[in-house]
């Protein structure tokens, strides 16, 4: 459905699979290769990065500069719109509406009844036997709050996490980095295992980063053409580490509608040491200089955990196909479901549940 790209048996915490991906792994450019093999001289495993872009034989991907991070002019990234919504769409048996925001959902007992919605010319009420909610963990879990409907057990809104995250900016003043599409490389030989039984995360090359996109991690003032200079000489990785659910790591929205997110921050010792076992291996590797900027709750990403799933209806919001406790026709199908955080990026796993649900549940009857 999505057209991945990937190879087995290099990752080394991949799970068993029933087939090979669809297509083979995207090519490292010179320069990546060469890293791969520079860190394999340290003992480390390099994998490919699994790639949801249409390479295939005639396929629309020219692998450009711009692909993390940006949306596709070409349609060549197997995202949402373009391997969901839009084969939909071509069915005739769904619509999409335009320009609509939903207010508020409206209960009856175990039901919802209707939602209230507003579009360019005022308000109007949507009408259905389900309801499948999946605006991302955030803005789930502030409709449900502003609505005031499944949270008898308190807990929407709550456990809200991100990864423990990180930018690093890994510097060869020696070695120039001419590549085009670089996000074709990981790190995960520590994901499960630091070395003392206990899990690290994981290390994932990102798009190629300019100069002008190291503005707001650079000293103030630096100039310009020194930032080029760097980025023409750097490789760039972004270090995930698990983020853990906490109570009073919430999403909360005030009278006036107004959504706040809150966290207190866990995990962060072994994100540390993550982060100086990166910093060891790439200056093993041959990088004269690390720069690190930290995400902190203004740069989150991935958000989830905050309508947790579980078989408890006192102590979670979903059951284990998703559907709230409290209402017997609301689905909230997004990162919001997750009990707890991840070292990779959560869209694979929400993807799969979402296929899991329908298949296996009451959704699709």
């Amino acid at each position: 459905m999505y057209g991945v790209h990937g190879t087995t048996g290099e990752d080394p915490t991949e799970p068993w699979r029933s087939t090979p991906f669809p297509y083979p792994a995207l090519e490292h450019e010179p320069y990546i290769a060469e890293l791969a093999e520079r860190l394999r001289a340290q003992g480390i495993s390099p994998s490919s990065n699994a790639m949801g872009v249409d390479r295939r034989e005639g396929g629309l991907c020219i692998r450009c500069g711009t692909c993390d991070g940006f949306p596709c002019k070409l349609g060549a990234k197997s995202d949402a719109e373009t391997c969901g919504i839009e084969p939909a769409l071509a069915t005739g048996n769904a619509r999409l509406a335009e320009g609509v925001r939903v207010r508020r959902i409206v209960a009856d007992g175990r039901r919802v009844d209707h939602l209230i919605a507003e579009d360019g010319d005022g308000e109007l009420r949507v009408t259905g036997t389900k309801f499948v909610l999946s605006a991302g963990a955030v803005n789930s879990a502030a409709l449900l709050l502003g609505s005031d409907v499944a949270n008898s057990s308190g807990q929407v809104g709550r456990n809200f996490m991100m990864h423990n995250n990180a930018h690093i900016v890994a510097v060869d003043l020696n070695r120039k980095n001419d590549v085009t599409f670089q996000k074709t490389l990981s790190v995960n030989d520590w994901y499960l295992d630091g070395g003392d039984g206990y899990p690290l995360g994981a290390l994932q090359l990102i798009g190629k980063v300019q100069g002008v996109m190291m503005k707001t991690a650079a000293p103030r003032g630096m100039p310009g053409a020194l930032l080029n200079q760097i980025a023409r000489r750097s490789v760039e990785w972004l270090i995930m580490a698990e983020d853990l659910p906490d109570r009073d790591s919430r999403v909360t929205v005030d009278a006036a509608g107004t959504i706040t997110t809150a966290r207190v921050a866990r995990g962060v010792r072994t994100h540390e040491r993550l982060l100086a076992r990166a910093n060891r291996l790439l200056r093993a590797a041959g990088y004269d200089a690390i720069l690190t900027q930290r995400f902190d709750i203004s740069m989150n990403s991935h958000q989830c955990g905050t309508v947790v799933a579980g078989t408890d209806p006192a102590t979670s919001v979903l059951d284990p196909w998703c559907r709230a406790h409290d209402l017997d026709n609301l689905w909230v199908i997004d990162a919001g479901f997750f009990p707890s955080s991840a070292a990779m990026n959560p869209a694979l796993t929400i993807a799969a549940q979402a296929l899991r649900v329908v298949a296996e549940s009451d959704l699709a009857t």
